[in-house]
């Protein structure tokens, strides 16, 4: 956690290329620990003919085509929990909150789509299903592409 907030953090904010938020508690007066962050950006990635996506799903999530070719998507390029203490802080909090700022952006730019990419774990999938995101396709770098309209 601290490598990503100290180096990589700080120079996507720098290039303005995601911004990076942290969830913080008072654990102790006067003491407040870092329970959970996670970075949002914006991203188009293209959807590959073995992507898993129904022509009613595909329009659902395009707006438009039902069969589209590239998907415009909030980007939740980074989350991540302090294993030692999370301050109590569930998965679907956590969301709630990217979800507020994806829908203030929403309002000024449009799009619909939440997009994560995580590893191949069925376990680590089920874990995001469970709070409404469906398995788009498997990208070039290995990882799971998960999305959630909104």
């Amino acid at each position: 956690m601290q490598n990503f907030l100290y180096r990589t953090a700080i120079r996507f904010e720098q290039a303005k290329t995601a911004r990076t938020y942290l969830m913080i508690a008072e654990v102790e007066p006067n003491v407040i620990r870092v329970c959970a962050y996670f970075a949002l950006s914006f991203t188009e990635i293209e959807i590959s003919e073995l992507a898993q996506l129904s022509k009613s799903e595909g329009k659902r999530v395009d707006g438009i085509s039902k069969q589209p070719e590239t998907i415009k998507a909030f980007l939740l390029g980074q989350v991540g929990k302090d294993d030692d203490y999370h301050c109590g802080l569930s998965l679907e909090s956590l969301l709630d909150e990217v979800l507020i700022l994806a829908q203030q952006a929403q309002s000024i730019v449009g799009g619909r789509v939440l997009l994560l990419e995580c590893a191949d774990s069925s376990a680590l999938q089920a874990r995001y299903e469970s709070v409404g995101f469906k398995y788009l396709q498997k990208a070039n770098s290995g990882l799971n592409q998960i999305y959630r309209v909104f």
